[in-house]
């Protein structure tokens, strides 16, 4: 019979664990670890293990974790553009420092940079309404022109004129 611990707890020691085998992958992980503390003393680089269920986790995944004083943990993992696995990279801590919120002018850009996202999606549906409106107009127009001949010179067509 083993032990039973706290999934945070058995993450630890794991992370502990897989930074010894790592060799010299180590010193970049600790560091790594060091400037998420710098940036939040709350959190952390964990790494799930296979058999991970707590919420938030991806197993076997590196992920950023925060310990928040005063709800539960909470998990960001570490993935590649495709979501695939990847190892924790300077573009991970790049990414943590520019969402940093408590940074002095980070909710400045993250304001502006939602502000730039909305209006992309206004220029967007604007072009798909234009582009709508167009294909209607060419439709109407279609059916407008819709005509079949007929004997003595008549046509018959949506306006019913003589030809």
């Amino acid at each position: 019979m083993g032990l039973i611990l706290p999934d945070s707890v058995r993450m630890s020691m794991e992370l502990e664990d897989q930074l010894e085998l790592l060799g010299d992958r180590h010193d970049w992980l600790k560091h790594f670890d060091r400037e998420l503390r710098a940036l939040d003393p709350y959190l952390s680089l964990v790494k799930a293990s296979e058999s991970a269920t707590e919420a938030g986790l991806i197993p076997g995944y590196w992920h950023v974790k925060r310990a928040n004083p005063t709800e539960m943990d909470s998990y960001y993992p570490l993935k590649g553009a495709a979501g695939e696995f990847v190892e924790p990279g300077s573009e991970h801590l790049e990414l943590m420092r520019k969402n940093d919120l408590q940074r002095p002018g980070a909710f400045k850009e993250f304001d502006e940079r939602r502000k730039a996202v909305e209006d992309e999606m206004k220029a967007r549906k604007a072009d798909q309404a234009r582009e709508r409106t167009e294909t209607m107009a060419e439709r109407i127009e279609v059916i407008e022109r819709a005509q079949v001949s007929m004997k003595d010179g008549w046509t018959n067509s949506v306006k019913g004129k003589k030809s």
